[in-house]
């Protein structure tokens, strides 16, 4: 578990961090810039990892336990180049597996392990003419703040 190092108040660094290199669905690292554009990252419970991609639109789940990633929901609509999913958050006031997707021009989906993708009216939220990059999810009862 990686520890946060703090220093008169403020974060001055990690312990117990643990690196790996992110890989393709074939275990080879990622090295092509469209391949290996990342942009969300999400921790479940479990420790799996689920990781938005955009360029070559995707959200990949990387097991824990190690081993190839795999595909997961995302949603079906076509992003403009290097303006896809910015944001990806679990989400757990709508149940165990769900998560929300942020696109750039500030549309959000509610996605889920082992469904599709809704947008939700949360895009709303986004003032005009700022693009949404974060989403952190909080609390049970919804709670969520943007970037």
């Amino acid at each position: 578990m990686t520890r946060r190092v703090y220093g008169a108040g403020r974060l001055v660094g990690l312990a117990d961090a643990r690196l790996t290199l992110l890989t393709g669905e074939d275990g080879k690292p990622l090295s092509d810039k469209a391949d290996a554009d990342v942009e969300g990252l999400a921790l479940l419970p479990n420790g799996d990892r689920l990781v938005s991609f955009e360029r070559r639109d995707r959200i990949w789940l990387y097991p824990a336990a190690g081993g190839p990633p795999r595909p997961v929901p995302m949603p079906a609509v076509s992003f403009p180049p290097n303006g896809g999913m910015e944001a990806l958050t679990l989400y757990p006031a709508a149940g165990p597996g769900f998560y929300l997707v942020g696109s750039e021009d500030g549309i959000v989906w509610l996605c889920s392990l082992t469904g599709t993708c809704e947008e939700t009216a949360f895009g709303a939220l986004v003032p005009p003419g700022f693009g949404l990059t974060a989403l952190a999810a909080y609390g049970e009862a919804g709670g969520f703040a943007h970037l």
